[in-house]
């Protein structure tokens, strides 16, 4: 009976295969398959933002775009949104498929359109030839029908082509969407039921429908996968590894090991052991490996950049790829056999072929759900090299069942290689920090740089960077206020290195426009292909400090009510409120005065000073102060100061200036509040 069955699997496979091969219809991507990557523009993947009817794919401009297929033009002309040129051609695919429209359903159809946005007729725009297709001609696959077009011209964003497939012939979509019918958003519509990914369509034309619309997840975590069903003399039948669906409701379990006749569309559940391929990126599984890729620097750990930095020749490199599994272990969905993921690093020197590099290996049970792995290459740069380009795919073998197989294939990141090392620092932005502009004479201020590398290597050692002011209140001399390092990590040749005063420093007093000049190395650490373009300079202006409007609003002894024997020192403290909308320019000076009926005839004499300094005392706020010199003035032991009262005064100014002590009335512009003591002995 296995004979049998084996047998009948093989005759039914070979049967349906031969039937498919009578069409000989195929699709290939627009662009080389390792360009076509979804979503590398603006993460615009199929039905992104569930509006998404197409597949956005980062080009540059000139790319050359090809028909996916045979099939006739339908439009070649200007569209909104599409910029100065969309193509549409409609595809026969010589007999009817299923694929999965956006929404997650089975669509069958014979005829597609196929959406080209954001391309032009000309490789160059100032190129005197420009293509001559017209509505009604008759494309073969493979043809180029356009080149990628500039951001000022493509109506939408930078350069990148729209590929949009619409599951319908050109009658049925202009029945559906008179007004749209090649539309590449949904917007308020359902239109997204007649639209398919892109790579899907194109993977599963490619494989013959054979195979591979994986759907949904059954309880043992296995795929459930869509075939087509073969003509009505076409046997399918049970076997050990599959489980067949007629419908979603009559299920023939695997003991019954019967024929059945493919009607329609035909469910099969690939048990363990299966043989043979789901190809086409799995469409509708829930598992997906994602990819990470970095050039490392091997010393500082930092990222390189293609457009950043450039690379120079003898340098060594680190190729990283970080691997994580989405939607379940990685080692519930390795095909039959296989127990590691492989990943392939290529590299490409000048305008040479693609080198692969030593493959690396990663055991799927290092990858269960959500973890993530790491693969690291080094390379160093050739002799010779005046460019080079990098390049990974991960599941290299495709030994994983995924929901996205276009997504392995990482960004190609391509570099300038020079000969020898340089380095050279600009300031390529110098600012205040710390403060609003203009700026309050004596306020507190900061400032922060940005230095360049405009090199291609990491110096081996450190700089310094210097902060100078010059202006009014510097003789209109360069006076430097401070300083600051930069590790040679930070130092990564194309980036901006922030640095920033760590203490902020007080503005000048007197008012007037300034100027604030950074520079990057200014003690010479460093050897530079140019020391003459370290420094930035910018201009700020310093304005009048307002002059705060100071009360006193409490004043007594630290000790308490109400006497101090005379030998014994006075705890006078005080409390002052700034009413002003700015704090004080300057400290604040506070007279402590004493004055005794005897003693001083009245009149009243010094006996110390206390300080605010201005950060205790912002607009609206209060602060405590005491004498300088707490204790240092003692009431006197002489028979004038016992058994007498004695008032204790404290004054200051309201405007925050220095006061001028009186022995009478408080001076002009002058503010006191007194209290009394009383000696008992």
């Amino acid at each position: 009976m296995g004979i049998v069955v084996r047998t009948c699997f093989v005759v039914w496979m070979f049967l349906v295969e031969a039937a498919y091969a009578a069409t000989a219809v195929t699709l290939q991507y627009p662009v080389d398959q390792d360009l076509y990557i979804p979503g590398s523009y603006a993460n615009r993947v199929f039905f992104a933002g569930q509006d998404h009817l197409g597949e956005d794919i980062n080009l540059i401009e000139g790319t050359p775009i090809k028909a996916i297929g045979n099939g006739k033009l339908l439009e070649y002309r200007p569209s909104d949104g599409y910029g100065e040129l969309v193509a549409v051609i409609e595809h026969d695919l010589g007999r009817e498929y299923a694929f999965i429209n956006a929404y997650g359903k089975i669509v069958t159809t014979r005829k597609i359109l196929s959406i080209y946005g954001h391309i032009r007729d000309k490789k160059k725009r100032d190129d005197s030839k420009s293509l001559n297709w017209k509505v009604g001609d008759e494309v073969g696959i493979g043809e180029v029908i356009g080149y990628i077009n500039d951001n000022a011209h493509n109506g939408d964003g930078a350069e990148h082509l729209h590929q949009g497939i619409r599951l319908q012939s050109e009658a049925e979509a202009k029945k559906s969407d008179p007004n749209g019918w090649f539309r590449g958003y949904e917007k308020t519509t359902d239109q997204g039921q007649y639209y398919g990914s892109a790579a899907a369509v194109i993977q599963i034309v490619q494989d013959r429908g054979i195979d591979h619309l994986c759907t949904t997840m059954d309880g043992s975590g296995r795929a459930i996968c869509w075939v087509p069903a073969s003509s009505s003399d076409v046997k399918c039948i049970h076997a050990k590894s599959w489980t067949v669906y007629l419908s979603y409701t009559n299920i023939i379990r695997p003991s019954d090991n019967q024929y059945c006749a493919g009607v329609g569309v035909v469910f099969a559940h690939y048990g363990d052991g299966m043989t043979g391929s789901l190809g086409g990126g799995g469409i509708g599984l829930s598992f997906n490996l994602k990819l990470d890729f970095d050039i490392k620097d091997p010393v500082y750990g930092f990222e390189w950049v293609a457009g950043e930095g450039d690379l120079i020749i003898g340098q060594t490199v680190h190729l990283k790829t970080q691997l994580q599994a989405k939607g379940g272990d990685a080692h519930d969905y390795m095909r039959s056999g296989k127990d590691t993921v492989e990943t392939d690093f290529f590299v490409r020197v000048n305008d040479g072929d693609w080198t692969l590099l030593p493959r690396q290996y990663t055991k799927a049970t290092n990858l269960p759900n959500g973890a993530t792995h790491t693969e690291t290459v080094p390379y160093t740069i050739p002799a010779g090299a005046s460019t080079v380009s990098f390049k990974v795919k991960i599941d290299a073998e495709d030994e994983v069942y995924e929901a996205n197989e276009g997504d392995n294939w990482s960004r190609i990141e391509t570099f300038t290689v020079h000969s020898t090392p340089t380095i050279n620092f600009i300031v390529s932005s110098t600012q205040l920090a710390g403060t609003s502009q203009p700026v309050m004479a004596g306020s507190a201020m900061g400032a922060k740089l940005a230095i360049r590398n405009t090199g291609n290597t990491v110096p081996s050692v450190g700089i310094r960077s210097s902060y100078s002011i010059k202006g009014p209140g510097t003789n209109n001399l360069w006076m430097q206020i401070a300083d600051d390092g930069s590790d040679p990590g930070d130092l990564i040749p194309g980036r901006d290195q922030w640095e920033e005063i760590k203490s902020l420093v007080t503005a000048p007093t007197v008012p007037g426009t300034y100027e604030l000049r950074g520079c990057a190395d200014y003690q010479n650490a460093v050897l530079e292909s140019n020391e003459d373009d370290n420094c930035l300079t910018t201009t700020f202006t310093v304005i009048p400090r307002p002059a705060p409007i100071l009360s006193i609003t409490r004043f007594e002894d630290k000790v308490g009510c109400c006497t101090t024997n005379t030998g014994a020192a006075p705890k006078p403290r005080i409390w002052v409120y700034n009413d002003g909308n700015a704090a004080p320019g300057a400290n604040i000076t506070v007279v402590y005065q004493v004055s005794s009926p005897v003693a001083t005839g009245g009149l009243y004499q010094v006996i110390g000073y206390g300080t605010i300094e201005p950060r205790e005392l912002p607009p609206k706020t209060s602060d405590e102060d005491q004498m300088d010199c707490d204790g240092c003035w003692r009431i006197p032991t002489t028979s004038a100061w016992k058994k007498q009262w004695h008032n204790f005064r404290a004054c200051l100014r309201t405007d925050g200036g220095t006061p001028v002590p009186s022995t009478g009335a408080p001076s002009p512009g002058e503010v006191c509040a007194v209290y009394g003591r009383y000696s008992k002995k």
